[in-house]
């Protein structure tokens, strides 16, 4: 677990794969020694700025033909996509360092199948082949 200080100051945890290491320490090493704090500088030796942020994947995207994405858009897509493969709202919160999962749900899409699947698998543990309460069976659900 890495740890960078994010907006508003605020210390915020990050969870990051070996491979995506070792390309972080090949950039270290080729960046070389230097007392800046910063994990990504710009060519002239300072922090990046969010407006330098947005224009770099601006550049990636247009290089790549994809449409323009917006970085705050990335962090959308990561919750909706964690939360979609069974990630908790509060370890989602956690990660996006929201202090409340009532923010983080706000970034998750909902999703329609996954709220159809559960719903479905409950109403089936409630037929009356598992509760025999002699209730009138349900329709069949598509």
């Amino acid at each position: 677990m890495g740890r960078v200080i994010g907006k508003g100051n605020k210390e915020r945890e990050f969870l990051v794969d070996m491979e995506t290491l070792k390309y972080l320490q090949q950039y270290r090493e080729q960046r070389g020694a230097d007392d800046i704090p910063a994990l990504f500088i710009s060519k002239r030796k300072k922090r990046l700025s969010p407006r330098a942020v947005e224009h770099i994947l601006r550049a990636w995207c247009e290089r790549l033909g994809l449409p323009h994405v917006h970085p705050h858009a990335l962090r959308h897509t990561a919750s909706s996509t964690w939360h979609r493969l069974g990630m908790s709202t509060h370890q989602i919160a956690r990660l996006l360092g929201h202090s409340s999962p009532a923010t983080t749900e706000r970034y998750i899409k909902p999703d329609e199948t996954r709220l159809r699947a559960e719903y479905f698998a409950c109403m089936d543990q409630l037929s009356p082949a598992s509760t025999n309460d002699g209730a009138v069976p349900p329709a069949k659900h598509a």
